[in-house]
């Protein structure tokens, strides 16, 4: 299922049905292991990152109904587990945005920053929650410059700079977190 998942993920932008397909196989297995084996808990969190992250290419498909349904899945699965996951939220905002529904969507975005701000105030080192605030912070400013709101356009694009700008302060630098920040620079210019 490892695998399956790394091969959906490395091909949600670029080959949707190959990641959904890949994506389906490794739902597949993790129910598999979790019926074996209910008390699994990696299985678990794997399973409800799995229905998070095939959403993406779900929509890109524009299978937009798939991709709710997905999500309520995966987030059925953080609520049991008492793991909500600021990506989930966030994903749930893209999709709402896409819908048309832009205070859903910005509903779940500002859920998605408190989950990922509450995370860096528990583990300020750990990377992964700083590179989820400035996903979330580069989605509001996408959110804002979508309705051309350019001064809060602005501000979020300036704040997921900041994140990428202090990169090496908490982590080692890499191509990576300069390509991120390079983007995060072309999107507050672009504003």
């Amino acid at each position: 299922s490892g695998f399956k998942v790394f091969e959906g993920a490395l091909l949600r932008e670029t080959g949707p049905e190959e990641s959904v397909v890949s994506y389906q196989r490794a739902i597949e297995l993790l129910k598999e292991l979790i019926e074996r084996s209910s008390s699994n808990l990696t299985a678990r969190r794997r399973l409800a990152a799995a229905y998070a992250e095939i959403a993406l290419p779900l929509r890109k498909l524009s299978q937009l109904s798939a991709a709710r349904e997905s999500l309520q899945a995966s987030r059925s699965i953080e609520d049991r587990l008492g793991e909500p996951r600021s990506f989930t939220r966030a994903e749930f905002g893209d999709l709402e945005l896409e819908a048309g529904d832009r205070n859903a969507a910005f509903g779940h975005y500002q859920a998605a920053l408190q989950l990922a701000t509450a995370k860096i105030e528990r583990s300020p080192e750990e990377m992964n929650a700083r590179r989820e605030l400035a996903d979330i912070q580069e989605r509001l400013g996408r959110f804002f410059e979508s309705s051309g709101e350019w001064r809060q356009a602005g501000d979020w694009y300036a704040k997921s700079l900041d994140v990428w700008r202090d990169w090496t302060k908490y982590g080692v630098s890499s191509a990576y977190n300069k390509r991120r920040e390079l983007m995060a620079a072309e999107a507050l210019d672009r504003v």
